[in-house]
C-alpha cells in the first residue's frame, strides 16, 4: 500500500502536474496514429529515469526531442514483441485483421509495457530489451511489484472507461495517462 501512495505522490508532487497530464492526455488521444504512443512511452521513460535518480517531479514536455527519441526506441521494442505475437497468431490461423488479434496485441502491450519501460530506462539498450530472458528476468525478479502494478493499472483503466461516458472526451484520456504515470512510478522504483 505504501508503494501505491508513493506512486501517486510522485505524480502529484509536481507543481505543474495537471498541465503535464493534460498534454499527456492529448497524446493518448493520438495513440491510434502512433505518434501518441511514441510520445507517451518516451515520457514514461523520462519519468522512470527521474525516479531512478531520485529526482522529484515529472519531465518537461518541452524536451520533445529527447522524449520522442526515447519513445521511438522503446516503441521499437514493443513493436518487436507485437510482431512476434502476430507471427504466433498467424501460425494459429487467427485472421490478421480481427478483433481477436487487436485484443491479443493490446493485451501483450499492456502486460509488457511496465517491464519494457523499466528495463529500457535502466539500460538504454534496445538489444537488452528485445532479449526475452532479460525482459522476463526483470519481471520475475520484481514479480510482487509487477503483480501489484498490473492490478492497480487494470483497476484504474477500468475506472477510466467506466467514468469516460460522463466526462468530456479528454477526461478519460487524462485518467489513462495518469494511470500510465502511476504504473511507471510503481514499477520503476
Amino acid at each position: 500500500m505504501k508503494n501505491i501512495s508513493k506512486a501517486f505522490a510522485s505524480v502529484f508532487c509536481d507543481d505543474e502536474w495537471f498541465n503535464k497530464v493534460l498534454v499527456g492526455g492529448l497524446y493518448v488521444i493520438l495513440i491510434p496514429f502512433l505518434i501518441g504512443l511514441i510520445m507517451v512511452m518516451g515520457f514514461q521513460i523520462e519519468f522512470a529515469r527521474r525516479l531512478l535518480h531520485h529526482e522529484s517531479g515529472m519531465p518537461l514536455w518541452r524536451n520533445g526531442k529527447r522524449i520522442f527519441r526515447n519513445g521511438i526506441r522503446s516503441f521499437s521494442v514493443s513493436l518487436f514483441y507485437a510482431i512476434i505475437t502476430l507471427l504466433i497468431l498467424i501460425l494459429l490461423h487467427i485472421p490478421l485483421f480481427s478483433l481477436t488479434t487487436l485484443a491479443v496485441i493490446t493485451s501483450v502491450h499492456f502486460f509488457m509495457n511496465p517491464v519494457i519501460i523499466d528495463l529500457f530506462s535502466r539500460t538504454d539498450s534496445i538489444v537488452r530489451c528485445i532479449n526475452p530472458l532479460a525482459l522476463f528476468g526483470s519481471m520475475f525478479r520484481n514479480f510482487a511489484s509487477y503483480g501489484v502494478t498490473v492490478v492497480v493499472t487494470t483497476l484504474m483503466i477500468v475506472t477510466a472507461v467506466m467514468l469516460g461516458w460522463m466526462w468530456i472526451i479528454v477526461g478519460w484520456t487524462l485518467l489513462v495517462f495518469l494511470t500510465l504515470l502511476v504504473q511507471t512510478s510503481m514499477f520503476a522504483r
